[in-house]
């Protein structure tokens, strides 16, 4: 097995970490799927200083195996090829750190110097409006020009908040270390604890195995994507008001993916939607139209 067509005879780190770039636990789940098929059980290095974290932030996490209570701290881990294999993939995986990220990114990049890494890929996953019945969305973005006008890649135009990867990366680009970044879209309205995105952990798997040519077992994760799926659907039935709300999300997603999208058929769809939920709401019998100014006058009271 070989390094893919994007980064052919160089060492690749795919990274995720938990927490607010992981929709869904989607780009953790799908790094640990490229750990798990690869076989990268070795640990080149790691990251546990508890000076980067606020644990009231990140909390520890207590387990229990053969009757044994067990604390796992926040923490980040490389894992890399065994000497044996004939590829040049590692995967970082971890929980993003609260505090002190530039003294952080140092640490990864000498991690990066000493492992012989060129380039690296970032796997996040964000809560989009975005309907869960359709494929998910990955967005593919690279500042290197060389490689965005070789292959279809965009060039981010996001402006606001970042994750420590991003950060990461901008770093390891002053180094000569090229990036490439994979985004999937996560449906909001599915986001809970216990229900993992296995259905933008499948897209991210099926991109990261075309970017690093490897096979995975796709049978089982899409039984989970389906899973995932019927899950979310069952949910969604039993709220009209949700039903109504993804329905407009599903028309919308149409209209974008067919040839006859504009940014005004959307903008009439989008107040279209507008309407009718405000009509609804209008001919609600069990709604009461209360005067703003004497709620107002009673709070003051």
């Amino acid at each position: 097995m070989s390094v893919g067509r994007l980064f052919n005879g160089e060492r690749v780190l795919v990274c995720a970490m938990r927490g607010w770039s992981d929709a869904g636990d989607a780009a953790s789940d799908a790094v640990t799927e490229v750990r798990k098929t690869l076989g990268l059980d070795q640990v080149v290095g790691g990251i546990d200083d508890e000076r980067f974290y606020d644990y009231s932030a990140t909390r520890p996490w207590v387990s229990i195996t053969n009757g044994k209570r067990r604390i796992e701290w926040p923490h980040s881990v490389i894992y890399g090829p065994r000497p044996e294999d004939d590829h040049g993939i590692y995967v970082l995986i971890g929980d993003e750190p609260s505090l002190h990220w530039q003294s952080y990114v140092d640490l990864l990049l000498d991690l990066c110097v000493t492992e012989g890494i060129t380039a690296i890929v970032q796997v996040g996953s964000l809560l989009a409006d975005t309907p869960h019945t359709r494929d998910i969305q990955v967005n593919s973005y690279c500042d290197d020009d060389e490689l965005r006008l070789q292959y279809s890649f965009e060039v981010s135009k996001y402006q606001g908040p970042l994750g420590v990867l991003s950060v990461f990366a901008e770093a390891a680009a002053l180094e000569g270390i090229r990036s490439v970044a994979l985004w999937a879209s996560v449906p909001h309205y599915a986001q809970a604890p216990d229900l993992p995105a296995a259905k933008a952990t499948l897209a991210l798997t099926e991109e990261l195995s075309e970017l690093l040519l490897f096979n995975f077992d796709r049978e089982s994760m899409r039984e989970a994507a389906d899973a995932w799926e019927l899950r979310v659907t069952q949910a969604v039935e039993r709220d009209e008001d949700l039903g109504q709300y993804v329905q407009f999300l599903e028309q919308t997603r149409d209209m974008v993916d067919s040839e006859a999208a504009s940014g005004d058929a959307i903008a009439a769809e989008f107040e279209a939607f507008l309407s009718t939920d405000a009509d609804d709401r209008n001919d609600d019998p069990t709604r009461e139209d209360d005067d703003p100014g004497e709620d107002d006058a009673n709070d003051r009271n």
